[in-house]
């Protein structure tokens, strides 16, 4: 998997989740006389030079720089998969690019979105459109130009080839040359990370500007030193020079407040100040750093006495709540499940803001999680309706339960062809159904009776009247027509499902929680269904059924029960 973390480089390093914080950072902060309470998150400064918080406030003001970090931190999350359904972090990710693109107009963000749930080379497996080809030939010339925004977007979406990488880092290696940091640590990630070069060789360069050097690259050099240091074996003499080295140049980065070279020197204790190390974590965690702070909880929670108690451990768990943490969120909805006495007002509250991230986590602690409200039958796709309510709703005229209720019957004979008089009854009643369908026009019925009488009808593309019939239904379902859609999902190409399903997605990202459902339907129990999209589609599913919709209760309780979930959840599916 390819590193591109370009813009952020250090804001990431190793997991930090299964190590345990000193205790110290979990005391209570509150109530001692002249104890100095920790600065706002939004006034202390991140390695990219504003705090997460802060970079969310600019985000909002559309401040492209902003939204663009605010989007490669999401992407970052994703690929580094610290416990964070990758659906709301790639919702995250494709919400900061999406504003960037409106704001600036700049091709970077808009190329980085075409790949959505990272699928590499995207261009291999689905055809151009013409604006990914506009925004390729715009990226290719503002990287001419040295913009590395634009470099990170080829990079990240293309199989962009060494010799033209290096061709666009020659404005980047201009800057190095005369000595600038920024430049000269940008360029030794590129290197090491992308180009794969000789890590020592970017080192020794480095180390030439060590005297007078700023956090950003004194980072890089203790993080080249200590790599080199560990791939050797514990008798190379190197070993404990490149060590020493590590440390020496972590440590001045972490004096100077660079997040990353804090946490790497506390996750290396031999040979380092383990009190200033204590310090540096500290300091971490009342600036919101996200490693950090789900280290120090999860530390807790190995420990947890069922409530939160001290504000320094309730300002850890707002901080990273905020952030959009999963981990904090489920590990609070369960210290607030066990409290005593109940809260049961704050865990309904937590719980509900935990579904909203698409965690499943969230559902033991929704004592009654699916109110079903009251139904109404007419605003109901077919596959929520009963048997009964779809006759009910096919003798008051409605087409779309007509067509149900065929597609129904067609089921039924596939499963039912070892009995010819169960077959034949089911025939007849596809017949009754798709006709009084086609007699109101719509186009999968009419297709349906023709298959009746010619099997082979799809089977020859280019024959008449097949054809017709086919491409009538395709306008249909490109309406977002969710039965016709359904029907057809057999005999379309992927690219032309892609465009089809596109429209239902894009409502579904929107929250409208009738598409959310359709969508999770789709990729559940369609003909183009697929095991490895069901974490998707329940997590669509989930965000339906959490605003209530009846559509994504079925859905969610037949996806729990009876289809391909990694578990089978029957009492929640039951619910």
């Amino acid at each position: 998997m390819r590193a591109r973390l370009l813009l952020i480089p250090f804001i990431f390093s190793a997991l930090a989740h299964a190590q345990d914080i000193p205790a110290a950072l979990t005391e209570t902060a509150s109530g001692k006389p002249g104890q100095v309470q920790p600065p706002h998150l939004d006034r202390l400064p991140m390695d990219g030079g504003w705090t997460y918080g802060e970079l969310l406030d600019k985000a909002l003001t559309g401040d492209f720089r902003a939204n663009m970090l605010a989007g490669e931190y999401w992407m970052g999350f994703y690929y580094l998969n610290r416990g964070d359904l990758p659906l709301a972090c790639l919702e995250h990710m494709q919400s900061f690019f999406q504003k960037a693109a409106e704001k600036s107009g700049h091709p970077a963000p808009q190329l980085m979105m075409t790949d959505p749930y990272g699928i590499f080379g995207i261009f291999k497996t689905a055809p151009m459109r013409p604006e990914h080809a506009g925004w390729l030939a715009d990226c290719r010339k503002l990287a001419e130009q040295g913009d590395m925004d634009a470099v990170t977007a080829l990079y990240t979406v293309t199989d962009l080839p060494p010799e033209d990488l290096k061709r666009y880092l020659a404005p980047l290696e201009k800057k190095a040359a005369k000595g600038d940091q920024d430049a000269l640590a940008q360029l030794a990630f590129i290197k090491t990370d992308w180009l794969k070069e000789d890590p020592a060789a970017t080192l020794a360069t480095l180390q030439k500007h060590g005297r007078n050097a700023k956090p950003v690259l004194l980072a890089r050099m203790g993080q080249l030193a200590l790599s080199l240091g560990n791939s050797v074996p514990q008798n190379d003499p190197r070993r404990k020079e490149w060590r020493d080295l590590a440390v020496q140049t972590l440590s001045r980065a972490a004096e100077q407040g660079h997040a990353t070279a804090m946490r790497t020197l506390a996750a290396m204790p031999e040979g380092t100040d383990a009190e200033k190390n204590r310090g540096f974590l500290k300091s971490l965690c009342a600036r919101g750093d996200l490693e950090c702070l789900l280290a120090g909880l999860s530390g807790y929670m190995k420990e947890k006495t069922g409530s939160v108690d001290g504000k320094m451990l309730q300002d850890m768990f707002d901080k990273a709540r905020k952030l959009g943490s999963n981990n904090a969120c489920a590990w609070y909805s369960q210290l607030l499940s066990e409290a005593k006495p109940p809260q049961e007002q704050e865990v309904q509250e937590a719980a509900r803001a935990l579904l909203a991230l698409h965690d499943e986590r969230a559902m033991p602690f929704l004592k009654e999680p699916l109110a079903l409200p009251q139904k109404k039958l007419n605003h109901l796709p077919p596959y929520a309706k009963t048997h009964k309510e779809l006759e009910l709703a096919s003798q008051m005229g409605d087409v779309d339960s007509c067509v149900q209720l065929g597609e129904l019957w067609k089921e039924e004979l596939a499963n039912t062809m070892d009995s010819v008089g169960k077959a034949h009854e089911a025939q007849e009643n596809m017949r009754t159904w798709y006709k009084m369908a086609a007699e109101e026009g719509h186009p999968l019925a009419k297709l349906r009776l023709a298959q009746m009488e010619d099997p082979d009808l799809l089977e020859k593309p280019a024959s008449e009247p097949g054809a017709t019939l086919l491409n009538d239904c395709l306008a249909k379902a490109a309406t977002g027509d969710f039965i016709t859609l359904k029907g057809i999902a057999e005999y379309v190409t992927p690219e032309q499902w892609e465009t089809l399903i596109e429209p239902l997605r894009n409502k579904a990202r929107e929250g409208d929680s009738l598409s959310q459902a359709n969508l999770a339907y789709l990729m559940l129990f369609s003909y183009r269904s697929e095991e490895s999209g069901y974490p998707e589609a329940l997590a669509w599913a989930r965000l339906s059924a959490g605003q209530g919709d009846p559509c994504g209760m079925y859905v969610l309780g037949r996806a729990l029960i009876y289809e391909f979930g990694l578990e089978k959840r029957m009492a929640e599916g039951d619910s």
